[in-house]
């Protein structure tokens, strides 16, 4: 049996999903940003809402937040985007590795959102921080090509993460079966298992994880044909 490295979860980033009602721990540039609840709210309470306006001028707008890092550490980092009403604006994660003068060393971004969609995750992973990087600037941006013609265009972004991706751990247990564990750090993924190296079909295993001390724990019967397990944010 094999293991895959598996992402985790969000913990580094202050304030990801807003819930203090306002931007506590985030700066933003550009017009239009806004805390706002209900539809605009993936969990929680609230989300933050870039509004492209029929009379705006300015192209770039941006939700960000420097959080710090381990140079040739790899992370997984991304953002939760719902997109309404868009017409002329796209949207985007975006991270920019920074030195210790602030400089940036390096800048990835995720596939940009060109059309309405429900929250999606926009995200990257197994990415590997520069060895001389010291944090990350954990960046929502929205870009208009030009002011929307009728109606102005929104862009909601919600619980933002970036974090070091651990390892899966399996074990044998004397109840004759495998456990597959991971960190606590990493609440709201789900276990998936493959067995078949040909068709590459990735399952969700349906037994909950229990908490054991400081682990999430799976537990699966040894005479299991799964191949290598993984865990991923549904």
């Amino acid at each position: 049996m094999s293991v895959i490295v598996a992402v985790t979860a969000s913990g580094e980033v202050v304030n990801p999903g807003f819930e203090t009602g306002d931007l506590t721990g985030w700066q933003t540039f550009g017009l239009g940003w806004r805390t706002s609840g209900g539809d605009d709210a993936r969990t929680g309470s609230f989300g933050i809402v870039n509004d492209v306006l029929t009379n705006d001028v300015d192209s770039f707008r941006g939700v960000f937040q420097d959080v710090p890092v381990t140079g040739g550490a790899t992370y997984h980092a991304g953002v939760y985007i719902r997109a309404v009403n868009v017409e002329t604006s796209e949207s985007w994660f975006e991270l920019q590795w920074l030195n210790d003068t602030g400089g940036i060393i390096g800048q990835l971004q995720s596939a940009h959102v060109t059309a309405d969609q429900p929250f999606t995750q926009m995200a990257l992973s197994e990415i590997v921080a520069p060895l001389n990087a010291v944090t990350a600037s954990v960046r929502g941006i929205v870009y208009m090509a030009m002011a929307p013609g009728v109606d102005a265009d929104f862009h909601i972004f919600d619980d933002l993460f970036l974090h070091e991706q651990p390892t899966l751990g399996v074990a044998s247990s004397d109840a004759g079966t495998i456990d597959v564990s991971w960190t606590t750090n990493a609440p709201g993924y789900q276990l998936e298992a493959l067995t078949n190296l040909v068709e590459d079909a990735w399952s969700v295993v349906i037994a909950p994880p229990v908490v054991v001390g400081d682990r999430y724990v799976v537990s699966n019967q040894a005479a299991s044909s799964v191949l290598q397990y993984r865990i991923r944010l549904p």
